[in-house]
């Protein structure tokens, strides 16, 4: 096996573990657990590749925002589906935005400094 096909299946399978962590398990708060995941990934990343930052362009902008708003709109229209048709997963979606709806300044901190860029990296 090639040292980068190691490290893509090493790094894969501690992504796993971390969101299994993070989402399932959560020994501690979902708002501690997962900027920490996402923080030790993208060492874990910047270890075997490192980050080349350069400016975005007003098209790159442009398609971020609106892939942000379909995405808004996918997820809006199948919360809709599931009320009309009545499929029985509401309490489980309700208890999912419980878990990871930021409800503290620190929250928006860690959403908006750690999670979003570490995310747009990707």
């Amino acid at each position: 096996m090639k040292k980068i096909d190691l490290c893509s299946a090493l790094g894969f399978m501690l992504a796993v573990c971390l969101l299994i962590i993070s989402f399932i398990w959560h020994p501690f708060n979902f708002w501690v657990l997962f900027p920490l995941s996402l923080f030790i990934l993208s060492i874990y990343s910047w270890i075997f590749e490192k980050p080349t930052l350069q400016r975005m362009s007003l098209l790159q902008w442009l398609l971020g925002i609106l892939s942000g708003i379909f995405l808004y709109l996918i997820f809006a229209f199948g919360k809709w589906l599931i009320v009309q048709i009545n499929i029985p997963l509401m309490n489980q979606l309700e208890d999912l935005y419980t878990l990871v709806k930021p409800t503290k300044f620190l929250h928006y901190v860690w959403l908006f400094f750690v999670i979003i860029p570490v995310l747009c990296q990707l």
